[in-house]
């Protein structure tokens, strides 16, 4: 392990009918953990398809097929759903975090999403492409999301239905296309950088973006510019 092996709680896989005897959220198959559990949903969430149907219009035809291509002609995002148990795992790492300050969820999810792509990366190395073109898909759709302050990502999730659910998706896919920019340019130490600073002393999001900026100017520099922001690929 990078950054040391956390104490693992049990994984409950379960149905939606389960869901609310084991689950801290309300909206069934969002997939998470505490310090005493890790919890995921057996069947497809239907969030899904609606995220689906409400970012596709906004994606060009080019990008469309781009995606479509990776995933072999139907597009599925829940296939990646498994490999948020990594993610999650990843959250173990960083502890509590910084109470409840706003900051502090936007970090520990892109902490997660590191956490996530360096073990698909490195493990399940088959599964990038679909990953990639989808989460550069999604990321360019022109669609207005009710939320869009990075320091207010916990907001849709828990009482606006699917909706909510897809609001905080869409958080979620930028984080992951910051963080797979950050992976790129340091790999595990952007791992360890990133988990050193939640364990440190509490940091604003400009903070943040500094420190995260010695690793990579354009990491910061996303952050700062969230949510327009984009990579060159060819950098």
């Amino acid at each position: 392990m990078t950054v040391g092996a956390p104490s693992l709680p049990p994984v409950f896989v379960v149905g939606e009918k389960q869901w609310g005897q084991v689950a801290e959220y309300s909206g069934y198959g969002v997939v998470h953990a505490g310090s005493t559990r890790v919890v995921i949903g057996q069947e497809q969430p239907d969030f899904w398809a609606t995220f689906i149907e409400m970012v596709w219009p906004g994606i060009t035809p080019e990008r469309r097929q781009s995606a479509l291509t990776a995933f072999g002609g139907e597009l599925d995002p829940a296939r990646f759903a498994d490999f948020f148990i990594s993610h999650e795992i990843s959250h173990l790492s960083h502890g509590e975090g910084w109470d409840e300050a706003p900051q502090s969820f936007w970090a520990q999810e892109l902490f997660a999403n590191l956490g996530m792509l360096g073990y698909i990366t490195e493990v399940e190395s088959d599964h990038i492409t679909a990953l990639d073109a989808f989460v550069e898909a999604t990321w360019s759709s022109s669609v207005k999301w009710p939320v869009q302050e990075l320091e207010r990502i916990r907001e849709p999730v828990e009482g606006n239905g699917d909706a909510g659910v897809c609001n905080y998706v869409w958080f979620e896919v930028g984080l992951i296309v910051i963080a797979k920019r950050l992976w790129g340019a340091a790999g595990a130490e952007g791992f360890r950088r990133l988990r050193d600073i939640l364990v440190g002393p509490v940091l604003s999001t400009a903070q943040i973006a500094d420190a995260l900026a010695d690793v990579d100017p354009e990491v910061g520099q996303a952050i700062r510019n969230w949510p327009h922001f984009s990579f060159d690929k060819k950098s």
